[in-house]
């Protein structure tokens, strides 16, 4: 598969750019040149600011590609020059988008028809995730543009550009306080996708196999871990300086977690 990643050499895009070479796709990456990455042999490195279209243009050419992800795009011009730039010339544009989006819920996990926020709560990185949708969504109804939208919540990792995330975790640990181990139900439906476990990152396999799961349908989807998948934080919790006690939450129905009916194995921590 010929594929473009947009941005690829930080956090998400080198582990999806690190994952399309380990299983054999023909990957090329686009951006400023700007950030030194210790890229895999073969890839292919195109440069432009993304911001200026005829920069853009001059870079990627006549190019065609089987599959573009866009990690890098933030606002809704980034989207528009792609379309504008890859119409009829793109199997399937793949935009990264966010849980920010949505409005706060009081059970969680939330479906992707759950209502956004475009109130004065959202702030202004979940009010460009929004507006690049909509132009993926009018696309896509009004000319069939292949896109498929994802959205990622909390993303952890080695070579994470936001290091707080990783900090409020283990001082929950040390703290002691519980940690809640969801259990996926059986079928996730249509419109869900699973994520296989894996001895590298849970970010770079969710990326790679969203082009694997579905062909271009108009549909979005949020990634999360499939059940069982208790080996992501069993590390986590053998720390020797600290034992958290882990709480599981099991239910057999997705409409059983959205009223509040999963079982808890330990109720003392509801």
């Amino acid at each position: 598969m010929k594929v473009l990643v947009m941005g690829g050499t930080q956090f998400n895009g080198l582990a999806l750019v690190r994952e399309l070479c380990h299983t054999g796709h023909d990957v090329t990456i686009l951006n400023r040149g700007k950030t030194a990455a210790n890229l895999p042999g073969g890839v292919r490195r195109l440069y432009a600011d993304r911001t200026d279209a005829g920069q853009l243009r001059t870079a990627v050419g006549h190019a065609e590609f089987d599959c573009v992800y866009d990690i890098s795009a933030y606002q809704p011009e980034d989207v528009q020059s792609m379309v504008d730039l890859l119409r009829g010339r793109v199997g399937h544009y793949i935009f990264a988008s966010s849980t920010v989006i949505y409005a706060a819920a009081n059970v969680l996990p939330i479906t992707e028809d759950h209502p956004v926020d475009r109130g004065e709560n959202q702030w202004a990185y979940g009010i460009n995730k929004l507006a690049c949708e909509d132009i993926l969504v009018r696309e896509y109804r009004q000319h069939g543009f292949p896109a498929t939208i994802v959205y990622f919540s909390m993303v952890f990792g080695p070579h994470n550009l936001i290091p707080d995330r990783e900090q409020r975790m283990f001082v929950r640990l040390f703290r002691g306080s519980p940690v809640l181990i969801l259990r996926r139900w059986h079928d996730p439906g249509p419109n869900r996708t699973r994520l296989r476990r894996s001895p590298r990152t849970p970010t770079d396999n969710a990326k790679h196999e969203e082009y694997h799961t579905r062909a271009p349908d108009g549909v979005s989807y949020r990634r999360e871990p499939r059940r069982h998948d208790r080996g992501w934080l069993k590390p986590g919790l053998e720390v020797p300086i600290c034992k958290p006690p882990s709480v599981d939450a099991r239910c057999e129905s997705e409409s059983g977690f959205q009223k509040g009916k999963s079982q808890l194995s330990n109720p003392a921590y509801p």
